[in-house]
């Protein structure tokens, strides 16, 4: 379907018919047709797209078509010194938008200040859209004036007054909002219900007639060259074109002849060229682009090759579907192929990104490797120094944001090679603390130089070089061999060489770009020197977190820190605190650099020991070595808010090494990281000392449970035993059963026979096998009698025999005794004739053990009690606690004692004085198993006092420290 559009005066013009403007018919329809369908909008576009004006004229479309009240709220007039104040100046706006409207919306001055929030807000637009039967339509332009959090708000708000609307209403409320590029995504996640309508650039046939328009507007001739160089120039834009024709016409205003040629055009066109991004639209463009790296490389490629398939585009799609390109106002989508939407964008955006801007925006974005690349790429031979310095100033912001040593020698290497176009490169990395170099990375094909070096040997020109030397070139004229000291202050980090190095061009004996790039790798290695530091710090953390050795956790430490710092050696003291010493505990260093004169003790008494003044005085200490040529650094070592020792690190006084203020800083950083390492440790030693104290703590009292639970099988086994041998009868209580009826049997057979023989006398032998057979009878059961007994006292430790094996199977855990004892009480079988009295204490009584297996124990032991009452009387619970740590249970009941005979065998298994043979708990097994689970529990029961007044047990049991 075709476009339908028009022309039409700018309002708001001092002389009519200077400019003309188009006006969008058939998108004012699209818009239309959404909102009576009650769907909001939004219009998103470019800057200078001429989205206000799509607004007025969809504001005189919704008045034609009667079903709407419009208003337009231009939210630059907005105050946003706070929210009640952007809400109240928006409720405002829309008051005074149009004087038709003023009756209509019908709020004084006093409620109009009430809304002072969001949901304020929200209800005022609500009620709004009920009055007069119309429906009430808001248009926001120029959202992007706002604070975010304020436009965030504003669509919450106005979102929710959608999802709240009321069916049964006639008349109701329809938004339109205008954006651009910095609303696309915000717009998309908090105004994914709306339909967006892209405000689109204009076609060529519209570029001309907008042009011609404008010409014979202000009466100016044009020829149709011209025409066709304005729609070159300025084609598919609603801002460019008009500002191009206004241009030519003030260019040939005065002429003889007033005419727009096609000369005229190219040359307004090249100034507005040299004008550049500084101009709008064009700052809003680049603006748009420069927000993210990969657009700025979307637009390179598309500079270079004229087209950018939309496949190919590395910028990434907004949630709306829409893409930066597009909304930047520069790039228009023709199919799936980005184009410049017209020279003069094409032309402004080429003069702007040059290599060094480029270069610029990748770096602060972050993009390292791509501004490497890029600026390597392309360094303009007219303007090499320039070009090098964006591109060496890259290389050295991408070492300062590496993470590790590798990654950061690599950036080095590859600022060497193509910032200074050499080759044959090697890189060594000091490990002053292990005395050697280690080759970090080098661009040989074949290694000429060994993978480590000693830094004692000076048989190396590396070596010399790194020790004493800036830099030294060795070899002849044609091919000689470069070696450069990596120093970012004073303390060397490593040393680089370039072979075959060429010194064409030379001045007095020096390379014309050796300054170049010495002053280069003095800024490299600053940032290396960063990346050490922030290496070794994570280094030490990881130490410190996944330490599980003390002494191997120091010694790993301490070579860390002797690295990161440079030092030839690290000794590390630590107060004894029972001797008042200080003590040697870990070294690390060159072997080479170890001083024979390093004290091992040092009494804290000694006051003028460097030492013992870094401790007291809590100051960096700085000394020569005695009868040596170390340079000594004393650091104190404080954690936890306690001194630990002190750490030492020497340096070789032919360096002259004397501390800044912000290397004492960062010796002071590492001093820190080093207590905390020591703390650590020391906290580990302690706290495995603990565990193996509580270890040993278990052991024994596994040892002493079992030793328990042997003396309880011992005593279970002793019963068993001693009922076992009353049981050795059993065997001829049997025989003589069994003999027993056999011989019932058998008289009875013969007694039978000599019936049947004599005939008579029948009721005199009934009469006698009856009298014999009871007494048969009789025998019988006394002896099945006595085997039954003897069983049945063996079948009453069998209990006992499973109680004690159920004691190994307890779950141990932290306990009121209270409870237990609450609940033990619960489970007794109360009458009205027996009074009980519990006397516990307010606070919990906490002891560790088995609740179950407790609860059970303190129930058999008050069933026994109860069991002494039988004709009822009081029972009396105390429970406290002990000074000796031990959690005290009495029971005393009112009973009729315990008699003194018996009192020592109580607690033996199966032994009872009770006669029922019903009872819950097999006989003598309560106070046996009682003790048991409170032996088990480290604990005991005893029988404190019998009399014919009632008895009184006294229980106890460990109370759980506080440790626990």
């Amino acid at each position: 379907m075709e476009e339908r559009w028009d022309f039409v005066d700018y309002e708001g013009v001092s002389k009519p018919y200077q400019r003309r403007r188009i006006r969008h018919l058939s998108r004012v329809d699209t818009i239309l047709g959404h909102l009576r369908r009650h769907d909001y909008v939004v219009v998103l576009g470019p800057a200078y797209s001429e989205k206000t004006r799509l607004l007025h004229d969809l504001r005189e479309a919704a008045d034609k078509d009667g079903r709407f009240l419009p208003v337009i709220v231009n939210l630059w007039q907005a105050r946003t010194g706070n929210d009640a104040q952007f809400y109240q100046s928006i409720v405002q706006l829309i008051r005074r938008s149009s004087s038709s409207i003023e009756h209509f919306i019908d709020l004084e001055d006093d409620a109009a200040s009430q809304i002072v929030t969001a949901r304020d807000f929200q209800r005022f637009l609500s009620d709004c859209g009920g009055q007069q039967g119309k429906h009430f339509l808001v248009m926001f332009d120029h959202l992007h004036a706002l604070p975010h959090e304020l436009i965030q708000q504003l669509m919450t708000a106005l979102r929710s007054a959608y999802m709240e609307r009321r069916p049964e209403r006639r008349s109701t409320l329809d938004v339109v909002v205008t954006g651009g590029m910095a609303l696309a995504d915000l717009l998309a996640m908090s105004f994914n219900m709306s339909q967006l309508v892209f405000q689109a650039q204009l076609t060529a046939r519209q570029t001309i007639e907008l042009a011609i328009q404008n010409l014979e507007a202000t009466t100016t001739s044009y020829s149709r060259r011209a025409l066709d160089r304005i729609e070159y120039w300025a084609n598919g834009d609603h801002y460019l074109t008009p500002l191009l024709v206004e241009e030519c016409r003030l260019a040939v205003q005065g002429y003889r002849r007033n005419g727009v040629s096609c000369s005229v055009v190219e040359q307004v066109a090249e100034r507005v060229i040299k004008r550049g991004a500084s101009e709008s639209p064009f700052r809003q463009a680049v603006q748009v682009i420069e927000d993210d790296p990969d657009t700025v490389l979307d637009v390179l490629e598309l500079r270079e090759h004229g087209v950018l398939p939309r496949n190919s585009s590395k910028q990434s799609l907004l949630r709306n579907g829409l893409e930066r390109l597009r909304l930047s106002g520069a790039v228009t989508l023709k199919g799936e192929v980005y184009l410049f939407k017209n020279a003069l964008y094409r032309d402004v955006l080429t003069e702007h990104f040059t290599p060094s801007q480029v270069g610029h925006v990748l770096r602060i974005n972050g993009r390292w490797p791509a501004a490497i690349e890029y600026l390597s790429a392309n360094l303009p031979r007219e303007h090499l120094r320039h070009a090098r310095s964006n591109l060496l100033e890259a290389i050295v912001q991408s070492i300062y944001a590496a993470d590790d040593l590798k990654t950061a020698y690599a950036s080095l290497l590859d600022g060497i090679r193509h910032g200074f176009n050499l080759s044959n490169i090697c890189i060594y990395h000091a490990l002053a603390g292990s005395g050697k170099l280690a080759l970090v990375q080098t661009d040989l094909a074949e290694m000429r130089l060994p993978q480590e070096l000693d830094l004692d040997d000076l048989g190396w020109v590396e070596v010399q070089t790194f020790r004493s030397g800036e830099y030294a070139l060795r070899g002849e004229e044609e091919d000689r061999r470069l070696v450069v000291r990596l120093i970012p202050e004073r303390r060397p980090i490593g040393v680089v060489t370039v072979e075959h190095y060429s010194t064409r061009g030379e001045q007095h004996g020096v390379p014309p770009e050796l300054h170049d790039l010495l002053r280069f790798l003095r800024h490299a290695a600053g940032a290396i020197e960063d990346v050490t530091l922030r290496a070794a710090f994570r280094d030490i953390g990881q130490a410190v977190l996944t330490a599980s050795s003390g002494q191997s956790n120091l010694d790993r430490v301490l070579q860390i820190v002797v690295n990161a710092v440079g030092s030839d050696q690290g000794m590390l003291y630590l107060i004894e605190e029972h001797t008042q010493r200080l003590i040697f505990r870990a070294q690390a260093g060159r072997p080479s650099a170890r001083s024979a004169d390093a004290d091992t003790v040092v009494p804290l008494s000694e006051e003028q020991h460097p030492a013992v003044r870094c401790l007291l005085h809590n100051t960096v200490q700085q000394v020569r070595g005695v009868g040596s040529r170390d340079h000594r650094i004393y650091l104190s070592l404080y954690a936890a808010n306690q001194q630990l020792g002190v750490l030492m690190l020497t340096y070789d006084a032919d360096r002259g090494y004397r501390l800044s203020d912000e290397e004492r800083k960062m010796l002071e950083t590492f001093a820190d990281q080093v207590s905390i390492a020591v703390h650590n440790v020391q906290l580990l030693q302690r706290t495995n000392d603990e565990l193996a104290a509580k270890v040993r703590e278990e052991q024994r009292l596994r040892r002493e449970i079992e030793r328990m639970r042997s003396n309880e099988l011992a005593e279970v086994a002793q019963a068993l035993v001693h009922r076992l041998g009353h049981a050795g009868d059993v065997p001829s209580k049997l025989d003589k059963v069994r003999t027993t009826m056999q011989e019932s049997l058998l008289w009875l057979r013969t007694s039978t026979l000599l019936a049947d023989e004599e005939g008579g006398g029948r009721s005199e032998l009934l009469l006698e096998f009856r009298q014999q057979l009871a007494s048969y009878q009789e025998q019988v059961t006394r002896h099945l009698d006595h085997v039954e007994k003897r069983f049945s006292q063996i079948d009453d430790l069998l209990p006992a025999l499973r109680n004690v094996a159920k004691l190994k199977e307890m779950d141990l855990r932290p306990l009121d005794l209270r409870t237990v004892i609450d609940r033990a009480l619960e489970r007794l079988d109360r009458t009205d004739s027996l009074h009980i009295d519990r006397i516990f204490p307010p606070e919990a009584i906490l002891t560790e053990g088995d609740a179950a297996l407790l609860q059970e124990a303190f129930f058999l032991l008050l069933e026994n009690a109860c069991d002494a009452m039988r004709d009822g009387g009081r029972l009396k619970v105390t429970v406290q606690s002990a000074q000796d740590g031990r959690a005290i249970v009495d029971i005393v009941d009112t009973g009729h004692g315990i008699d003194a005979s018996i009192q020592q065998r109580i607690f033996e298994p199966g032994f009872t004085t009770r006669q029922s043979a019903g009872q819950r708990v097999p006989r003598g097994q309560g106070l046996f198993v009682c003790r048991a689970v409170l032996r088990r529990h480290r604990g005991d029961v005893e029988l404190a006092r019998s009399s014919a007044e009632g008895s009184t047990f006294t229980c106890h049991l460990p109370l759980l420290r506080p440790d626990h």
